[in-house]
């Protein structure tokens, strides 16, 4: 500011350091089919990351589930009726069903690539070529494609490989992945690699849920007995036969719940209420889900050591289990590199990415500034005060900050003179992350009175 003029000059002098934003924790990308991809004005979105926030814009931009056709099988004996329905081909398209189960496990905003509608074909390719699309939605955090688990395993593998190399380059994303039974457990450890394993994870077994199936009603078929009369009265008719009752079909319909669905979704669901009634540091596990009406299997004691913990190859599979008086529960919390002392855990992981990302977002400002003394200053204040945060939250161990972090920064401390001519500014960090209980040991022994 110039004085040549006599008077009072006011200058604004800013006291205050800089602060790091705590970026967006939990913000799932979902690729699958989709019945349609069209913007509010027309403009296509296949293949193009689309946001959302409820259902209902899902309904606006994507449209809705797939109409599955089913051979309908109804057995009636004394006016009691056993319906029973097998669907005539593998249900591919369920990503609507898929972003229900998010939605009402707690998940919030997210993004949508549609690769295609409900007349194209399952390929890897399809899949492979929406993983580059996820570039230009920097904030997601998590990768979802439950419709993938219809691959072939090879394929499968592949898919997964590739997302993982991905999510390693990216280092703020983390993967979900799906097992749905018990007998292709081996097949997927081994065709899922052995690289980059610490950035995801994978559930078994398949969720059966409450919601109830659209149904192609020219294209299924009803087989219909009255025991107790010896008739057939609607045998072998489809479903839009008007010779049948609008009252037998309504009952026909509401009969027919989604079965077999990743679990996937749900997880992510799961994770984003975790973030926000929690905390990122939370484990996603020990916790209910919700509209779901039974598992597709039940994973025993004694099969779940064998998932948990896998002493030749470390894949870790986390699994669903239902328990007595308390619904059905996510009973584990580990990445795929379940040996790995580091990365062992999903929470841990999440946490480390959640961490450097807002960092580096926040010391952006300073590129350019001048590499001295008041810049490496301000730079360790800024991160000093966003750690001293999240350790009063709980996500650092530590009576103390000092025993919960570290950040060094300077010259002849993390950096040398040729760093500095070089244009270099290096800083160090450490972090004594929380960790999950995973096995809680009580000891007890008995004292003579």
């Amino acid at each position: 500011m110039p004085i040549n003029i006599p008077g009072v000059y006011v200058e604004e002098i800013s006291k205050f350091p800089p602060s790091v934003a705590q970026i967006e924790t939990a913000i799932p990308v979902f690729i699958g089919f989709t019945e349609k991809a069209k913007d509010r004005n027309g403009k296509s979105l296949k293949n193009k990351p689309q946001r959302i926030a409820n259902i209902l814009e899902y309904e606006l931009c994507f449209g809705g589930a797939f109409a599955q056709s089913y051979t309908i099988t109804v057995v009636e004996n004394s006016g009691s009726k056993e319906i029973t329905y097998t669907p005539k081909s593998v249900k591919n398209y369920f990503l609507y069903e898929a972003l229900r189960l998010y939605f009402d496990n707690g998940g919030g905003p997210c993004y949508i690539i549609s690769i295609g509608n409900y007349t194209s074909s399952l390929t890897l390719n399809l899949f492979s070529n929406a993983l580059d699309k996820i570039d230009a939605c920097d904030e997601s955090t998590i990768i979802v494609f439950p419709e993938a688990v219809n691959l072939t395993m090879n394929d499968y593998g592949l898919l997964i490989q590739s997302s993982l190399t991905k999510c390693a380059k990216w280092k703020s994303k983390f993967l979900l992945t799906d097992v749905l039974s018990k007998t292709k457990v081996e097949d997927f450890r081994e065709n899922i690699g052995i690289e980059n394993l610490k950035y995801g994870a994978a559930y078994i077994p398949g969720l059966n849920t409450h919601y109830i199936g659209k149904v192609n009603r020219d294209k299924s078929l009803v087989l219909h007995c009255d025991q107790s009369l010896n008739r057939l009265q609607y045998h072998k008719k489809l479903l839009n036969d008007p010779a049948i009752p609008t009252a037998f079909s309504n009952e026909i319909l509401n009969s027919i719940t989604i079965k077999n669905m990743p679990a996937s979704a749900a997880i992510a669901g799961i994770i984003c209420e975790m973030d926000r009634n929690r905390g990122f540091w939370k484990a996603p596990a020990n916790v209910g889900l919700t509209s779901i009406k039974n598992l597709t299997e039940e994973i025993t004691v004694q099969e779940q050591d064998n998932l948990n913990v896998d002493p030749a190859e470390g894949k870790s599979i986390n699994a669903i289990r239902p328990f007595t008086g308390k619904g059905i529960l996510v009973w584990g919390a580990r990445t795929l590199a379940g040996n790995d002392n580091e990365w062992r855990y999903i929470s841990v992981r999440r946490s480390v990415q959640i961490i450097e990302k807002s960092i580096e977002k926040s010391i952006q400002q300073f590129v350019f500034e001048p590499n001295d003394t008041n810049t490496w200053g301000r730079i360790k204040v800024m991160i000093e005060n966003y750690l001293t945060v999240l350790w009063r939250q709980g996500a650092l161990q530590g009576a103390k900050p000092e025993h919960a972090f570290f950040v060094a920064i300077g010259l002849n401390i993390t950096m040398t003179s040729l760093d500095i001519l070089e244009g270099r500014l290096d800083l160090e960090l450490g972090l004594a992350l929380v960790r999950p209980a995973e096995f809680i040991i009580v000891k007890m022994g008995l004292k003579m009175s």
